[in-house]
């Protein structure tokens, strides 16, 4: 087992039947527990919505990240598998809603999607770091994730539907026209 796995995480954050998971210590991780406690505080502020609330707005925002793409040759949109949460909700439920967007920039090489998002992160736009999507010509192809947070998603319901969609907006047509 690599020294750097035992030194950031401990058994417990492993499955039982994970080998080698008892080479890990037993230790307390306050980020991880943090992280998750502030999720769960959102996750309940975004469940004080209803679920057709919460459905309508996925759906609305899903349409006008497709819509801004289309009129843009410089961004092409990814396919994302449809999510399925069965048995534990129906197939019609917001949470087997696509909330992630992965965009390939066909005209950028790896190094220019990574100046980019640095570019648009000093702007304050919300893009997931570059991930690797594949291979074309021996080089890798890079794409940048735009996401629809439980944290947007209650932002735009409490108050401000037209400014997350603006601001979403906003970053692909910058992401399309940088």
């Amino acid at each position: 087992m690599p020294n750097t796995l035992a030194e950031l995480s401990n058994c417990a954050e492993w499955p039982n039947t994970w080998p080698g998971r008892e080479q890990l210590g037993v230790k307390t991780n306050i980020g991880l527990l943090l992280r998750w406690h502030a999720a769960l505080d959102e996750l309940e502020v975004l469940l004080s919505f209803s679920d057709s609330q919460i459905s309508g707005f996925i759906q609305h925002f899903h349409d006008a990240v497709l819509t801004t793409v289309n009129q843009y040759p410089t961004l092409q949109l990814l396919t994302t598998p449809q999510l399925n949460r069965q048995p534990l909700t129906s197939a019609k439920h917001w949470d087997s809603l696509t909330t992630i967007w992965t965009l390939r920039l066909p005209h950028y090489n790896e190094a220019q999607v990574l100046a980019l998002y640095q570019t648009l992160q000093q702007r304050h736009y919300q893009l997931g770091q570059p991930v690797v999507i594949g291979t074309q010509d021996n080089a890798r192809v890079t794409g940048l994730r735009l996401s629809l947070s439980a944290r947007l998603i209650t932002e735009a319901l409490s108050d401000s539907e037209q400014t997350v969609m603006a601001k979403a907006i906003k970053t692909l047509a910058e992401l399309a026209t940088t």
